[in-house]
């Protein structure tokens, strides 16, 4: 198993993508961010192991977010690949396609309407490589691709998949389980994705696996406890929320302001809406737990 590491240009600056063998070729697990210099390094590094287009069997993506998916149907059409990804994820991608769009969403969480523009046009970086995608075969929970085993962690996304090989006894997390830092858990229209987080951390933190395979970060031992370490920050999360509504924040924009201090901490556009999403991904788990 190989992980090929490729150039992201926002502040994670990295990502990885897998190439795991079988006995009929190479599994690809995840394609990288929508650059021609992401393509080439993820083209570099497979042919570094040996890896031709033409030995590629099937692509996998944990979940649909553009530095994972974006090369996606270029390489299906080079390596005549099956494509497959949980049934979720497509239905994500259609509400995503398109121009950016200003969320209604904002102006009822007190953001002002200069800000609620600028998030709109900020998220045109990301949204120009959203496209819809079909795949060859779904992949739900417990389905398997080869030696690896599909585990559905919703909550990064909600149709996240990780992947786990139990002969080898290692786990590819994708976003759902990462060695340094907490991946984002947005507000979503429908249900609650911070309850159905928590629930996959569990989940997988029963796993016995000796290695955790992330997309952001080095391969590292410990998932359990990594995965308590995780839910004690949304706990904490929940407590600083609710600190700010005690010292008088009256809106989801008030809240972020003084979690993040924005006068000392100044938020970029695009970093605001990853924040007031996470703030209402929060409110809506505490209304929901009350």
């Amino acid at each position: 198993m190989h992980s090929i590491r490729l150039p992201f240009h926002l502040e994670l600056n990295h990502v990885y993508a897998h190439a795991v063998p079988d006995g009929d070729g190479w599994i690809l697990v995840d394609t990288g961010f929508g650059t021609e210099e992401s393509f080439e390094a993820l083209q570099a590094g497979l042919r570094s192991h040996g890896v031709a287009w033409r030995d590629l069997h099937t692509i996998l993506l944990t979940h649909c977010h553009p530095d994972h998916m974006a090369w996606a149907a270029r390489i299906r059409e080079l390596s005549g690949a099956l494509l497959r990804m949980h049934p979720l994820e497509v239905d994500f991608l259609e509400r995503m396609s398109g121009p950016p769009r200003l969320d209604p969403n904002l102006e009822r969480w007190g953001t002002p309407p200069d800000l609620a523009g600028q998030v709109a046009e900020s998220m045109a970086v990301t949204g120009r490589v959203f496209h819809t995608l079909t795949p060859d075969r779904p992949l739900e929970d417990g389905g398997r691709a080869g030696p690896l085993e599909a585990v559905w962690t919703p909550g990064h996304a909600r149709g996240h998949l990780c992947l786990l090989h139990r002969e080898q006894r290692y786990l590819i997390s994708g976003d759902h389980v990462l060695p340094t830092i907490t991946p984002h858990v947005a507000w979503t229209p429908e249900g609650d994705a911070l309850a159905d987080f928590l629930r996959s951390l569990d989940r997988v933190a029963s796993l016995d696996v000796d290695t955790v395979i992330p997309s952001h970060g080095e391969p590292f031992a410990g998932l359990a406890a990594r995965a308590r370490e995780i839910a004690r920050h949304h706990e904490w999360r929940c407590q600083m929320i609710r600190r700010a509504q005690a010292e008088g924040a009256r809106s989801p924009h008030e809240i972020v302001g003084k979690l993040w201090n924005r006068d000392v901490f100044p938020l970029s556009p695009f970093q605001y809406r990853f924040a007031i999403y996470e703030v209402m991904a929060h409110i809506r788990f505490m209304e929901h737990a009350a």
